[in-house]
């Protein structure tokens, strides 16, 4: 794929020891900074990291293919994370708010992965990879705060991998919304306002749904004064409501799936011996297993 100049990672520009950030004054520190380090920490970190750049919507800060030199942390704003098919088609895996990082993507080979795109406009500190290396190595506090960072890339990817399956396709909407919520939480700020930073097409891309069924949910929560959406920014008026109804859809998937088609009831009555739920294999298996 051709790189145009908006592909240019914006890591590209000069950097000077003048152009250092100031953690100790960003509302982010608390998310960035490792819980358990003292001021030395905080001094050494803000001696590395460059002051935030701005990106525009549809800007890229990396591109995959692009030589892993610098980390990126969200300031303000939101930036996606895309993969490729083969025919040219992306495929959102991962978005990205206040306080989280990126360019993990490129650990593995010194080379992105993945493409990094700004979906609204953006704030983001650089920090420079082989500083970094060598200030975890000589503070383990910052080096415990990584692993904990990839830690939490697991699990987003998980929770991503369940929000993807989940049916029927409104509850994948439903969700999103909850995981949202929780995560600005996590961030320290209101389970109740909060921005998804993505248009409702990639809403839909990212939760392998469409744009009509994301359209849809939005429009019937909204009708129902269980949320209120003005643009990209989403205030949950019912919190209750909304987690009725991501019950109830799973709900009705549970019934769906458990009706048994019609001459099958004697076909299972037969069958010997009665097979363990997938809870029971679960609590066997991690009886056996020898980590404990």
């Amino acid at each position: 794929m051709e790189c145009i100049a908006p592909r240019l990672p914006i890591a590209a520009a000069p950097d000077s020891r003048g152009d250092a950030a100031r953690c100790s004054a960003c509302a982010m520190q608390k998310i960035c900074i490792p819980k358990n380090g003292d001021s030395s920490t905080l001094i050494s970190i803000e001696a590395i990291i460059r002051r935030a750049r701005s990106l525009r919507r549809g800007q890229y800060l990396y591109g995959a293919g692009h030589t892993l030199h610098y980390l990126f942390a969200v300031r303000s704003g939101a930036v996606k994370t895309i993969m490729r098919t083969s025919d040219g088609r992306e495929q959102i895996v991962g978005i990205y708010g206040p306080g989280d990082t990126l360019g993990l993507d490129g650990l593995a080979t010194g080379q992105h992965a993945l493409d990094a795109v700004a979906t609204d406009e953006s704030s983001i500190c650089l920090i420079p990879y082989d500083m970094f290396r060598q200030l975890c190595h000589d503070v383990p506090a910052v080096q415990h705060r990584l692993t904990e960072i990839m830690g939490q890339q697991v699990i987003r990817d998980a929770n991503l991998k369940m929000l993807s399956s989940m049916q029927p396709m409104e509850a994948r909407v439903v969700a999103f919304l909850i995981e949202l919520s929780q995560l600005n939480v996590r961030r320290g700020f209101s389970p109740r306002e909060f921005n998804i930073g993505m248009t409702r097409a990639e809403i839909g891309n990212y939760l392998g749904t469409t744009l009509e069924t994301v359209c849809r949910v939005m429009s019937a929560l909204s009708r129902d004064r269980v949320i209120e959406v003005q643009g990209k920014r989403v205030r949950v008026l019912d919190f209750d409501s909304l987690r009725a109804r991501l019950d109830s859809s799973s709900t009705r998937t549970s019934t769906a799936n458990l009706t048994p088609r019609p001459g099958t009831l004697d076909r299972v009555s037969q069958k010997q011996p009665q097979t363990r739920s997938k809870r029971q294999i679960r609590d066997y298996a991690l009886e056996q297993s020898p980590f404990g």
